[in-house]
């Protein structure tokens, strides 16, 4: 949960300082998106790091978000400029992140039992 308000909060950060008519649509779906947060969140968890809000501000991909945006078949220019149509509508991305929590609360659920 620490992770998903740093996310929240750099997007809003960048929200401030984007062009939002260079990102007037985002490039990936919202069903793909959610999926590939979710997985990106377990390898922050896995490497027991929050490097995610750093790929947000920046833009760089590390060698685990490769593999996790190779698996998703999107490439870190695609993700990247959908956070930045979502850095200019961060009621939008809230919303998404709806479904990233619940994909992790059901995840955590199943590893629980």
């Amino acid at each position: 949960m620490k992770s998903l308000l740093i996310v929240l909060l750099t997007i809003c950060v960048i929200s401030c300082s984007t062009d939002s008519t260079s990102n007037d649509r985002q490039r990936i779906s919202d069903e793909q998106l959610v999926s590939l947060l979710v997985d990106l969140h377990l390898a922050d968890a896995a490497r027991g790091s929050n490097e995610l809000a750093d790929v947000v501000t920046s833009g760089v991909v590390g060698s685990d978000y490769d593999a996790v945006l190779l698996k998703h078949n999107i490439s870190a220019a695609d993700f990247k400029e959908t956070m930045g149509y979502f850095a200019a509508h961060p009621e939008e991305l809230t919303n998404l992140y709806d479904g990233v929590i619940e994909k992790l609360t059901a995840l955590q659920g199943k590893s629980v039992q």
